[in-house]
């Protein structure tokens, strides 16, 4: 039997976002791997590069994800249900409030990443193990005409 899943994002996407939903989120790899597979048995019809996520639902809300933050996931799947054609009745009923907090927290270590490739790893490294001050401390001490490299196969931004 195909798993429950339900197609989200905007109607113009590049990509085609899917959900799929389990009762349960295993490893890093694990995931990878059931992904692949509901892909594969789901037979999408489609030419477009599938993103797909895994979430557990409960009391009609997203309690828990494989990727991304849950109240995020939660809305979009709640907002975008009717952009598309679904196969599965909607399973969200309402949207949650956002965890600014979390969202900011997941922002600044994404910044901060970018650094990790350059000759400021050992501080960018430090910053990613400290608090949101630290991080924030760290990014405002950039001076970005200084950097040049990236540490992307030498393309300079």
């Amino acid at each position: 039997m195909e798993n429950p899943y339900q197609i989200f994002g905007s109607k113009s996407s590049v990509d085609l976002d899917v959900c799929f939903f389990v009762d349960e989120l295993n490893s890093i790899q694990e995931n990878h791997e059931t992904i692949k597979a509901y892909i594969e048995k789901s037979n999408f019809n489609t030419n477009k590069v599938i993103n797909a996520n895994l979430a557990i639902t409960e009391k009609g809300i997203v309690i828990a994800c494989f990727k991304g933050e849950e109240d995020e996931l939660n809305n979009a799947l709640y907002e975008t249900y009717g952009f598309h054609s679904q196969r599965f009745k909607k399973r969200i009923i309402r949207k949650v409030n956002r965890n600014v907090e979390a969202r900011i927290e997941r922002c600044l270590r994404s910044l901060i990443s970018y650094f990790t490739r350059t000759s400021l790893r050992t501080k960018a490294k430090e910053a990613l193990r400290g608090s949101t001050n630290g991080k924030i401390i760290f990014l405002e001490n950039i001076r970005f005409d200084q950097i040049k490299d990236f540490g992307k196969k030498m393309v300079h931004i």
